[in-house]
This record gives structure tokens, sequence and C-alpha cells, in this order.
């Protein structure tokens, strides 16, 4: 038997899964991994005139017990070349964060944002976690791309 906190969490999971089926997106896709409804892997396409165009990036996603209330986590499965990206594929974003994570988030959002952050790298915010990633990408903007094209290479193509 489920318990009300349960029931809510399987109904938000539920949901963010009918959104996916009903709005698929060019960008990203994602789905329950291995019929356990609470690991989820996804896929992101890197955006085009970006230095992750050509990737397929892959995400892990886990939803605890408490998803809804609070932010599932989620991954690069391989590495990336990112400055709000850890060396283990952790993902760093504000929504993303217990203090501004929002109930009404849906997985279509998180991964949108995701795909936006390829584009937009928060190198202003306090996002950053690869401070050697983030101080090459302004002054050095070459040296970025050619780093980031190479660990697609190694890591993101399919």
């Amino acid at each position: 038997m489920t318990t009300p906190r349960e029931s809510m969490t399987l109904f938000h999971i539920r949901r963010s899964l009918k959104d996916l089926e009903d709005h698929p997106s060019p960008f990203y896709n994602a789905g329950v991994k291995d019929d356990d409804i609470y690991e989820w892997t996804a896929t992101i396409i890197g955006p085009k005139n970006t230095p992750y165009e050509g990737g397929v990036f892959s995400l892990g996603i886990h939803f605890d017990p408490g998803f809804s209330l609070k932010a599932p986590s989620m991954h690069f499965k391989a590495p990336i070349f990112h400055p709000n990206a850890s060396h283990l594929g952790n993902i760093f974003h504000p929504m993303l964060v217990y203090d501004t994570w929002c109930l009404m988030t849906t997985v279509c959002q998180m991964l949108m944002m995701i795909h936006d952050m390829l584009i937009h790298l928060r190198i202003e915010e306090k996002d950053v976690v690869r401070e050697d990633v983030e101080d090459m990408f302004p002054y050095d903007r070459v040296r970025f791309d050619e780093h980031a094209w190479r660990w697609i290479q190694l890591h993101a193509m399919w």
C-alpha cells in the first residue's frame, strides 16, 4: 500500500511522463528506465551553432519519494566540458536547487533548461562548479570550443 506522499510523488512523475508524450521535442527526449518509474534516462541533442553541436548527451534522472517538493537529481552520464556540470556529471542550475525549486516544474521544462544551458553557459551566476572551464570561456573562446568539441568526439557522439 502506498502512502499519501508516495501517491503524490507517483502522480507528479506520471504527469511529467504524459507531458513528454503529449509534447515531443526535437531537442530532447526522456523515459522510464528498466520499468522503474523513479529512474529515467534522457537524451539532449547539442544545439546548432554552439560548441556542443553534433553531440548527443545522455542523462540520468532520479526521482526520490519527495519529488514534487524537491527536484529530481539529474546528471550527464558521460563527461561534458561545461562550467555548470561537475566532473561527475552533476548539473548545477537554480531550477534544480531546493531553495528555488517549484513543484509545478515538469521534466520537459528541466530538459529544456539543460538544453538552453548548452547555448547560454551560466558563467555570470553562482552555478559554476568548474572554474577552469568558466575561466576559459570568455577569455579564450577558440580554445574552449576546441576542448568542448574534443570531449563530444570522445564521449557524446552516436
